[in-house]
């Protein structure tokens, strides 16, 4: 991947070698990483980035303050788009069916995780980003072909009834002529 092009991704976690190992992971894998060990920070973060919105949010599902599914919740409406990953413990399935239920959170870790599958869950996230935003340049490109067309649509019957009028005239012409 270019630089232009890294996709970009916030990692909040306040276990300091959690954090840094996936730091480590997704770095090699040509990411560009932001890590936060408070919520707070971590979803300013997010907001201030509305002209180049991160691909990714990885929290952990228990945090100082706020739980990763709350977390998760606030990063949904700030940042639509944002893919949400969710890392919880194997022994913690309610706060995975919470978590999907709250937040609409994309994928889901256990913790603790093999390098592999963070870098694959990362991977599947991105292109599911990136399918999103072609999905939504696409309305886009769509709803102004059709504004177009609606506007050629009136011109060419304003044309045709011009032209319609134009030879009724000239029957009317030719039949006084007869």
């Amino acid at each position: 991947m270019t630089e232009k092009k890294k996709p970009k991704v916030i990692i909040l976690e306040s276990n300091d070698s959690v954090r840094e190992h996936a730091e480590s992971i997704l770095s090699k894998g040509g990411w560009k990483v932001v890590c936060e060990q408070l919520s707070k920070n971590a979803l300013n973060t997010l907001g201030q980035s509305k002209n180049s919105p991160f691909a990714l949010f990885i929290s952990n599902f228990k945090l100082p303050k706020m739980e990763g599914d709350d977390i998760l919740q606030k990063v949904k409406m700030i940042s639509p788009l944002t893919q949400r990953m969710l890392l919880i413990p194997a022994d913690k399935p309610e706060v995975l069916i919470s978590a999907i239920n709250k937040a609409e959170i994309h994928a889901c870790i256990v913790s603790p995780f093999n390098d592999e599958d963070l870098a694959d869950q990362a991977r599947n996230c991105f292109k599911h980003f990136r399918h999103v935003l072609k999905r939504q340049q696409l309305e886009r490109v769509t709803i102004h072909q059709n504004k177009q067309m609606f506007k050629i649509a009136q011109r060419l019957k304003k044309k045709n009834n011009a032209y319609t009028q134009i030879i009724e005239e000239k029957k009317a012409e030719k039949l006084m002529l007869k």
